[in-house]
């Protein structure tokens, strides 16, 4: 099990059981759950005509070593399958199509969250009788309403951060974890009003995203960045640094659940 950052995920090609399915060029992802739900794949050599969206369920495995990504899905069935245009918003009604032709589950007729308050799997079991201050449980209740809505990975970089001080950096990408699919941490390149370049933040942190105004809102301040750990971009994921960031943010009730997951190297963003 790893986590990756959306750059190294970018490097990786996809293989069908019978050949190539193209290098993997963006993740879609719903911003309810914050879950990914297709990878868009560029198979120019072999179908030209467009990308193609391919679900997790498809994925067999993994190569780490050799940036391999493995699905039980031969050529011809992704030729043969519908096609649709990997440029947010899908219809539901496509997303339709490509379920019932793969025969994907509907992930839109599934509950989203793991705990009561939506947090996603991968923190979830960190928050046991945790007592939230009720503004970050009204932050919490408010942005899991509604139906989630497709957005791309690529296309979320470089958004402003706000937090509740006003300060600004800009989204540097996301980490994937591959098992449960979550994009369970933000990377913030705060250059230029922190002492260092970037700053690691769990998911359910963040308050809101205006999409229009390309702008993501935490619900944090500037003085809890400058004072959380400062491990370098190298270093930045890891069981002891991912430790770190849990003991920290459990000291503002902010609780990050005991991963001992293998984890990758962040390396350069």
């Amino acid at each position: 099990m790893a986590l990756l950052n959306q750059k190294e995920l970018f490097s990786f090609a996809a293989q069908a059981v019978d050949g190539e399915l193209g290098h993997v060029k963006d993740i879609l992802f719903d911003d309810v759950s914050w879950r990914a739900r297709y990878l868009v794949t560029d198979p120019r050599k072999w179908l030209p005509s467009a990308n193609v969206l391919l679900s997790p369920y498809s994925v067999s495995g993994w190569n780490f070593d050799k940036n391999l990504l493995f699905f039980n899905l031969d050529q011809e069935q992704v030729k043969d399958s519908p096609h649709i245009s990997d440029d947010p918003p899908v219809s539901r009604q496509e997303e339709e199509r490509l379920a019932h032709f793969y025969g994907w589950p509907s992930y839109w007729t599934s509950s989203y969250g793991t705990s009561q308050l939506n947090i996603g799997s991968r923190f979830s079991s960190a928050f046991n009788d945790v007592d939230f201050p009720p503004e970050i449980e009204e932050v919490l209740d408010s942005r899991f309403q509604g139906d989630p809505n497709l957005r791309s990975l690529k296309e979320i970089k470089g958004y402003n951060v706000m937090t509740t001080t006003g300060e600004q950096g800009k989204v540097s990408g996301f980490l994937l974890d591959t098992v449960s699919w979550e994009l369970p941490y933000l990377i913030v390149d705060c250059g230029g009003w922190l002492s260092y370049d970037y700053a690691i933040i769990p998911n359910f942190l963040i308050a809101s995203v205006n999409w229009e105004n390309r702008v993501l809102k935490l619900t944090i301040s500037k003085e809890m960045l400058e004072d959380a750990p400062r491990t370098p971009v190298e270093n930045l994921v890891g069981t002891r640094e991912e430790k770190l960031l849990q003991y920290y943010f459990q000291s503002f009730k902010y609780p990050i659940a005991d991963i001992t997951y293998e984890h990758r190297s962040l390396g350069a963003i």
